[in-house]
């Protein structure tokens, strides 16, 4: 099985109405429920997400299961009124940004309420599920 296969069943265990779509950036389209799946990888991302979920919740996650865990945790956790503060809270780090602080920058962004509610999702998902998330990041990585 081929790794988009793998990873859309894995998903449409969660929910099968959810739609995949292999894009250049892990994002969620809530109202249309569709999970963009990004397939480069980015290791100094994958290590601010990875320590800011052990950091906040005390668990170890691989960074690219917390990536498809945390988009399918938008739309789970989708609230019309937590998605506009993220919009406008987005827009005002985006202007306060500085490059030279990318690690507060990553840490502010993951705090946003939608954000660290979505990572959240993606965390209870990974503690109750734990074995269907290790067998599919072995199939995944078998590949």
């Amino acid at each position: 099985m081929s790794a988009l296969s793998i990873i859309t069943h894995f998903i449409h265990k969660i929910d099968s109405s959810i739609q995949i779509d292999f894009d250049s950036d892990f994002c969620a389209d809530v109202v249309n429920k569709i999970v963009y799946i990004e397939s480069k990888e980015h290791l100094e991302e994958d290590r601010l997400i990875q320590n800011f979920v052990q950091d906040n919740f005390n668990v170890l996650m691989d960074p690219f299961l917390i990536g498809i865990l945390h988009e399918v945790g938008h739309i789970m956790t989708y609230d019309e009124q937590k998605n506009g503060e993220r919009a406008v809270l987005y827009a005002l780090l985006a202007i306060t940004y500085d490059k030279s602080k990318y690690e507060e920058y990553s840490n502010a962004y993951f705090s946003i309420p939608a954000e660290f509610e979505a990572t959240k999702w993606a965390v209870n998902y990974y503690v109750n599920h734990q074995k269907l998330c290790d067998n599919f990041l072995k199939e995944l990585y078998s590949e």
